[in-house]
């Protein structure tokens, strides 16, 4: 009897210690934020979305802002930035991309096309549900904390798009925090934004509260952010004028 026992409680050990292990890894860690942001149907949405919000930047001079963006992921972005009297746009449309500034349309050198290409992908990968795909690359982080919140972290890849590492809640599963090397302006830096303040809009989750690093340096807090989901979105509005 002791010997049965025993053996009962070393099956019941190892098959415990595996359910454990399963649910570290991190296609599981992954689908828990899906899970925490609603599920995959709710969230898929956020791949064609308008999004509004306003914010202060502090690139110089404190400033505050509004913005708004409408996005068709992962080939199509339109930013629009109010900024006091001043408004300017930049698009991504495909392999092409255009700016407004005062009033004139300008073609995007293919530098900026690049860069516009590479917050495209971030922003798909960071909506999460194109990580279930089964082409996708996710390998496993030395967990450490957000704050004061532990973090399960994730290094996510889709096809030869740049690396992006996650760090989720360990307890709510929620995404925290975004980091990938990009580059701007010609030079490589690091990026990182943090999600904060999650709220319902309809049946997902989303952050309403982002604060958006470069290298170790605060660029700007966005709060108030509202997101209207779509089933399509008009190709005139990616379109130059």
């Amino acid at each position: 009897m002791r010997w049965s026992m025993g053996i009962l409680c070393l099956v019941f050990s190892c098959g415990y210690a595996a359910d454990a292990l399963a649910q570290d890894t991190p296609l599981a860690i992954v689908q828990k934020g899906i899970e925490a942001q609603g599920g995959k149907a709710a969230l898929a949405k956020a791949a064609i979305v308008k999004r509004t919000s306003k914010g202060k930047s502090f690139i110089g001079a404190e400033q505050e802002f509004t913005d708004t963006f409408q996005l068709a992921l992962p080939e199509r972005m339109k930013f629009t930035l109010n900024l006091g009297k001043e408004n300017f746009s930049m698009c991504l449309d495909g392999d092409k991309g255009w700016a407004l500034i005062g009033g004139f349309p300008n073609d995007l050198p293919k530098d900026k096309v690049d860069e516009m290409k590479g917050e495209a992908y971030f922003l798909h990968v960071v909506s999460l549900t194109p990580l279930l795909d089964s082409k996708a690359v996710l390998t496993s982080g030395q967990e450490g904390k957000v704050g004061t919140k532990p973090a399960a972290v994730v290094k996510a890849r889709l096809g030869a798009g740049t690396e992006v590492t996650l760090h989720f809640d360990k307890e709510t599963g929620l995404l925290l925090r975004a980091e990938r090397k990009a580059t701007q302006s010609g030079v490589e830096v690091l990026k990182a934004v943090d999600y904060l303040n999650y709220q319902a809009f309809g049946a997902a989750r989303m952050a309403t509260k982002e604060t958006h690093y470069l290298g170790p340096n605060r660029l700007a807090e966005i709060q108030d952010i509202r997101y209207e989901f779509q089933e399509r979105v008009d190709p005139a509005v990616f379109k130059k004028p």
